[in-house]
């Protein structure tokens, strides 16, 4: 099925499931509001003046001043492929072009830079510099930015229980059986988990994960049990002796480990995870990760690279977080331009209390979609360790709960 096709029935079927489970929602917001070739933006902010502050992320600014040893950074190139639609050969070929000059910098001895990794889904660079070289990066006239490469996290659930008697909610809630009676289970679709990994062994999930990856050095495979849980309710088999079911059953999972084991990560292989799900076809990306949301522009290189999976053609789908009630508690990347920001309900049909809130910073709503987000079961990574059928799996309340539920309004 051509993805311009699986795109308009993704649409049709998120929209189904929104009204037909009275959930709040809101126009999604893609930059760019009519079709427009590709181009090439050259940002000229800070170029033409000696003073590279406006060039230097604030936050790093800060770190290089209580840290005068190596720092890891983001550089962002000035070179940017804009418009509606984003094509990914372009995009390898402008930052084979584009970060060329810089790379030679960066290779040379003196300049001491280590873990470089460069990137198309963004025209950036990642790497681990002197603290007294960053000015000189920043004056480089074929840089944007320099952003520290900042700590991400997964969103923690508020509470996990174990199993005692089923009740599979959510998929009820979001009328997932009616959708499978109509042959909407998710076959062919591939969707893309960013998390803590998937134990691709679990009785639900085996045969179901078609690739892995690995971007924190931490292994293959979920030794913190968040990214398992997940993956179970996005596509964890239709077990008929449980009662439980992934929402899009008969999807193909691809599992990008970007959280390590302790649950933490870095923007550089956030990035690096949504780069590779772009490449490897996936037709949904799931995310159940943030932090401060800053401005709330979502001009962070994270939330750029989510915007362009969207312009890809990937369906991105962000949990909100759980630092609610208060207002404007949303995370980054969920504030990225044209990603799905899920918030929490509860088995009531309210918005869960944990559950983060809009406006992001620049006065936009912010949540997009409220899906079952409350005493969610899907399978349990330790399930080698508890003997019987509750052993298998476990249930957690969170926004990364929901986001799987109203991400499967893309998988049909």
């Amino acid at each position: 099925m051509k993805r311009s096709t699986i795109q308009r029935i993704a649409s049709i079927l998120l929209a189904a499931l929104m009204v037909a489970a009275v959930f709040m929602v809101t126009a999604i917001d893609i930059a760019g509001g009519t079709r427009e070739p590709e181009a090439i933006a050259i940002r000229e902010e800070g170029i033409h003046s000696p003073n590279t502050t406006p060039k230097i992320d604030p936050l790093l600014k800060e770190r290089m001043r209580e840290e005068p040893d190596s720092i890891p950074v983001i550089i962002d190139l000035k070179e940017q492929l804009v418009g509606e639609y984003f094509c990914i050969q372009r995009a390898k070929t402008l930052g084979i072009r584009g970060q060329e000059r810089l790379m030679t910098l960066l290779r040379r001895a003196e300049v001491d830079a280590r873990n470089i990794a460069q990137f198309w889904i963004i025209n950036a660079i990642a790497a681990t510099v002197p603290a007294n070289a960053i000015e000189s990066f920043a004056r480089h006239p074929d840089v944007q930015k320099v952003w520290l490469d900042r700590e991400i996290r997964l969103i923690e659930p508020v509470d996990v229980r174990p199993v005692q008697v089923f009740n599979d909610w959510g998929d009820r809630r979001i009328f997932a059986p009616a959708m499978w009676e109509r042959g909407f289970d998710g076959t062919g679709i591939r969707i893309a988990i960013l998390d803590t990994g998937i134990d691709k062994e679990h009785p639900d999930l085996k045969g179901r994960v078609i690739l892995q990856e690995d971007f924190t050095g931490d292994g293959v495979g979920d030794r913190r049990g968040h990214g398992t849980h997940v993956a179970g309710i996005a596509a964890g088999a239709r077990n008929l002796v449980s009662g439980v079911s992934g929402v899009a059953y008969a999807a193909y999972l691809l599992d990008a480990k970007v959280l390590g084991d302790d649950g933490k990560g870095r923007w550089r292989w956030v990035i690096a995870g949504i780069q590779w799900a772009v490449d490897n076809q996936a037709d949904v990306i799931n995310m159940s990760l943030g932090g401060w949301q800053g401005a709330g522009c979502a001009r962070d290189s994270a939330a750029r690279a989510a915007t362009n999976a969207v312009r890809a053609g990937a369906v991105v789908v962000v949990a909100a977080g759980n630092e609610g009630p208060g207002e404007g508690t949303i995370g980054t990347p969920a504030v990225a331009h044209g990603v799905i920001a899920v918030a929490a309900s509860d088995e009531g049909d309210r918005i869960a209390a944990f559950s983060s809130r809009g406006p992001t910073g620049d006065g936009r709503v912010g949540i997009d979609l409220v899906a079952p987000g409350v005493a969610i079961i899907a399978p349990n990574a330790d399930w080698e360790k508890r003997p019987g059928l509750e052993g298998d799996y476990v249930k957690m309340s969170g926004t990364s709960m929901a986001a799987p539920q109203g991400r499967d309004g893309g998988a049909p």
